[in-house]
């Protein structure tokens, strides 16, 4: 069984003796009940809050891995910043971190932490929302009808040749059995993908651009704090 949640805690386990383990869903509310100054105002304040919550959490899940309840251990959206306050207070380095990731998002900084740090990439969103801007763009067009594949195709076999591990979802048969289906994409065809969010209006968060919209904070946290280099409307700060 895997669970995940933001800033959240994934995990591998027998189904038999544990259930989801959420790391923190309401952080105002986890920092009250323990006296901790409000997560609004910056410095040690959150901080401390936020390595009282990741680090107990991972701890637990650390006990359970080493008498073998827990298989493995890993995070989500975490990051660099994030994994920093967290890895000097466990014993087990996460196994994995799932993050948004996609042409319009590609997160090339943490990306390139976890792969430093031992930690597989698991991204969620890798072909965007129906609206993607994927889908009408003449690059991803041309790159679709050169592989005679569909732009999703496409999309996973980026995320893939770039050593994530994407995870699409279908309820259609048909489309299920291309998102298994890749292609070797030339160096050519991935440099121009990893370019795309460069191109104006493009570098923002797909997943949760309509829970973000006038607004710099998700999940009870400030983008500011999440680690998460987003301005208003979850559009990347350049």
């Amino acid at each position: 069984m895997r669970a995940s949640r933001p800033l959240g805690l994934t995990m591998s386990i027998s189904i038999s003796c544990i259930g989801p383990w959420l790391m923190i869903q309401q952080p105002n509310e986890f920092c009250s009940r323990r006296k901790v100054p409000p997560l609004s105002k910056p410095g040690w304040r959150w901080r401390s809050c936020y390595k009282q919550v990741s680090s107990s959490s991972h701890l637990w899940m650390d006990s359970h891995f080493h008498i073998g309840k827990v298989r493995t251990i890993g995070v989500s959206n975490f990051s660099v910043k994030t994994l920093e306050i967290l890895l000097p207070h466990v014993k087990v380095v996460p196994a994995v971190n799932q993050i948004e990731m996609n042409p319009c998002l590609p997160n090339d900084e943490v990306f390139e932490y976890c792969k430093k740090k031992g930690i597989a990439v698991t991204a969620y969103t890798p072909m965007g929302r129906p609206d993607a801007p994927f889908y009408t763009s003449p690059i991803f067009l041309s790159i679709s009808e050169k592989y005679n594949a569909a732009v999703g195709q496409i999309l996973l076999s980026w995320s893939v040749q770039r050593g994530a591990v994407p995870i699409p979802k279908s309820s259609n048969p048909e489309r299920a059995k291309r998102n298994i289906t890749l292609v070797k994409l030339a160096s050519e065809d991935m440099a121009q993908i990893d370019l795309f969010h460069k191109q104006e209006g493009m570098h923002r968060t797909l997943c949760h651009r309509k829970r973000v919209e006038g607004t710099t904070a998700l999940f009870g946290w400030t983008f500011e704090q999440l680690g998460w280099n987003l301005g208003e409307g979850g559009v990347a700060l350049e």
